[in-house]
């Protein structure tokens, strides 16, 4: 795979793992729009990137298969910003964006180290 292949497959599985996040986190997004801070949509590309980098960086090797954890990295995005107007108060919003954020990027590192290869079929 050369780089640009390589660029457009990260490319198209940034935008379905945001396309899962939004769709599961919409009306916790719409609920807590006054809380939402730019430090939020670090959530939406911090995680993904250290993901992808252990994807093709393969400290544990993994297949083709595995491309779909992105999704469930939204899927888990998508309930964190759900859940977050519920568990923070308006007054600490910047401290739930890094709390979001670090939660997220651990997050990324479980579903790469926890999740088996899976067969290409």
């Amino acid at each position: 795979m050369n780089a640009a292949d390589t660029f457009y497959l990260v490319a198209w599985l940034w935008l379905m793992h945001v396309v899962v996040a939004l769709v599961l986190g919409s009306r916790g997004i719409e609920f807590a729009r006054a809380r939402l801070t730019p430090l939020d949509s670090l959530t939406f590309v911090v995680p993904f990137g250290i993901w992808a980098a252990m994807f093709f960086f393969e400290p544990i090797p993994k297949s083709l298969g595995n491309l779909a954890e992105s999704l469930f990295l939204g899927a888990a995005l998508g309930t964190a910003f759900l859940i977050r107007p519920f568990l923070a108060s308006a007054d600490r919003k910047t401290s739930a964006a890094l709390v979001t954020l670090l939660v997220m990027c651990l997050a990324a590192v479980a579903l790469y180290a926890f999740m088996p290869p899976l067969g290409d079929e």
